[in-house]
């Protein structure tokens, strides 16, 4: 693994806009209004353009939804790169990946595009972190009280809180370790990249503490 992060300094943010959002009805979330005022997208290309950190904006688009996708990220000015959404977010994320292969990164950050509200310093967070781990996770801590039920819905384990956590994006890998997993298990279904990681690896992602505010947009309640 690297030692130091100025021997991670050529990176790539991938940012996933490929959903069917089916919980909006149809409408593609990433581009409904925010409270705002702007959208999912164009708010976090202008947020990655004014932290300068990121240098690479790799976007992966929703066919039917190109053109839109394309101006709400079009703020942002270096370079930027586009695949288009394979038939799960796990084919998305591997085209992206082929693709970006070519440039040669050392590392890639990879996020859902319907958390507009991730910040600079969550992301400035794992870059450091990355000249010290491979893979890493935002997690969010439990708490409210956690349950185990089983089929019929009852109660059957009152589970401790404090050994679970809610995962976030963007969860950050050194460039050829998730390239690897994800080209390795292409007929897998997890659940997101580190779960990938893990499964061809062995070894699990570092844990680093996510942020309250980078909720993800669901629901339309989510955008009131």
């Amino acid at each position: 693994m690297c030692s130091t992060t100025k021997m991670m300094s050529n990176g790539v943010f991938i940012l996933l806009a490929g959903g069917s959002s089916s919980r909006m009805g149809g409408d593609k979330k990433e581009l409904l209004p925010l409270p705002e005022g702007d959208n999912a997208l164009s708010r976090l290309s202008q947020m990655l353009e004014q932290g300068k950190l990121i240098k690479h904006l790799h976007v992966v688009y929703a066919p039917m939804h190109e053109e839109a996708i394309r101006q709400a990220v079009a703020l942002f000015t270096g370079r930027i790169t586009f695949s288009p959404a394979g038939t799960t977010r796990q084919a998305s994320v591997w085209q992206a990946l082929e693709q970006l292969s070519a440039y040669a990164p050392q590392w890639v950050m990879i996020h859902d595009g319907a958390r507009p509200w991730l910040t600079h310093q969550l992301i400035e967070r794992l870059h450091e972190g990355l000249a010290q781990h491979e893979a890493l996770l935002p997690i969010i801590p439990l708490t409210d009280s956690l349950k185990r039920l089983d089929a019929e819905g009852v109660v059957v384990e009152e589970c401790d809180r404090r050994s679970y956590g809610l995962a976030q994006t963007p969860q950050a890998f050194h460039f050829d370790a998730i390239y690897q997993a994800h080209k390795a298990l292409q007929r897998g279904n997890f659940s997101d990249d580190t779960s990938i990681y893990h499964a061809h690896h062995g070894r699990h992602a570092q844990s680093i503490l996510g942020e309250i505010g980078n909720k993800k947009l669901t629901y339309r309640e989510d955008l009131a």
